[in-house]
């Protein structure tokens, strides 16, 4: 019984040793053939010269985009404009709260007021002044009229006379005060620098915005839309390459068949960092580019503001 009860559990195993043998053999076999190469998702964008400068562009309005911020701090009350409106310069865009600017406002306009009326009282008190000196100074008779009063007519006349001078610089003063204050409530108003378009509006009702100049998201971002242009970054290692004469063309990523030829427009001639990073582990952040900007006609190249482009430039042999 023992020896039946090891043969079987012998056979077990040589049947199982067969199996992996086979089952290795198979895998070498399935090894040797080569998985089919993975094609592309699309087609990759290539140079038709036969020397150029491989570049990546960004799209932008004419005379680049403009960051819409404000003089002064506050909360904002009123948007005027949506993302993708058409706006004429000067048009109003949003607004900050203006109720203490309004308050001060009126307060300045009764100082006005008052000042205004200062100087007519001291209009009419001069001439009253002067009156009383000339009815004096018409007496023939020296001796009807004491010296004494001779000299304090003369002297209220001088008084009035330098009144009416303070009155009137009180009056100019509140005139600038009101001035100032209407230029205050104007302030709270951020209108269009230009004729142009709204790209992004990134600000709501109610949220606190402030008067910096740093470079983060700003309240609206404005464009000119009628003319587009490509900012290209120029690796340094190619700037001795570039050439302003030279063809350009460029790819619309996702599409290669779309495409347009590039005119050359300036060049930045201060090599500056590189700022458009991916932001990937391996990223270089010491790479400085040459920045170049070309121009095109947006109607024959259907491409959005702030799209990048695949850029060639031509080398001469």
């Amino acid at each position: 019984m023992w020896v039946k009860k090891y043969l079987s559990i012998e056979r077990i195993l040589m049947i199982l040793a067969g199996l992996g043998f086979l089952g290795g053999i198979y895998m070498i076999v399935k090894d040797r053939h080569r998985p089919p190469v993975a094609q592309p998702i699309m087609t990759p964008s290539f140079a038709p010269y036969k020397n150029y400068i491989a570049a990546s562009g960004v799209v932008e309005s004419q005379g680049t985009n403009v960051s819409v911020g404000t003089l002064v701090s506050g909360v904002v009350n009123k948007i005027m404009v949506d993302t993708d409106s058409f706006v004429k310069k000067g048009d109003p865009l949003f607004s900050l709260d203006q109720r203490q600017a309004l308050a001060d406002l009126e307060i300045k306009q009764s100082a006005l007021a008052l000042a205004q009326e200062n100087l007519n009282q001291a209009k009419i008190d001069l001439t009253s002044k002067k009156h009383l000196n000339d009815l004096i100074q018409q007496i023939s008779d020296k001796q009807a009229v004491s010296q004494e009063e001779i000299i304090t007519r003369k002297d209220n006349l001088a008084l009035s006379a330098a009144n009416l001078k303070i009155t009137e610089a009180a009056l100019e003063n509140a005139e600038a005060n009101l001035k100032a204050a209407k230029t205050n409530l104007d302030l709270l108003t951020v209108r269009a620098p230009a004729d142009g378009k709204v790209l992004q509006v990134n600000v709501n009702e109610g949220e606190f915005v402030t008067a910096t100049t740093s470079t983060g998201t700003p309240p609206v971002l404005f464009g000119n839309v009628n003319q587009h242009q490509v900012r290209i970054d120029i690796d340094e290692n190619d700037a001795w390459k570039f050439k302003k004469d030279a063809r350009a063309i460029a790819y619309l990523r996702g599409n290669t068949a779309i495409n347009t030829p590039l005119h050359y427009s300036y060049c930045e001639p201060y090599v500056v960092p590189k700022t458009q990073l991916s932001g990937i582990a391996r990223e270089i952040v010491d790479v400085r580019v040459l920045q170049v900007v070309y121009v095109y006609n947006p109607k024959e190249f259907p491409a959005y503001l702030g799209q990048q482009l695949d850029v060639y430039i031509e080398v001469p042999e």
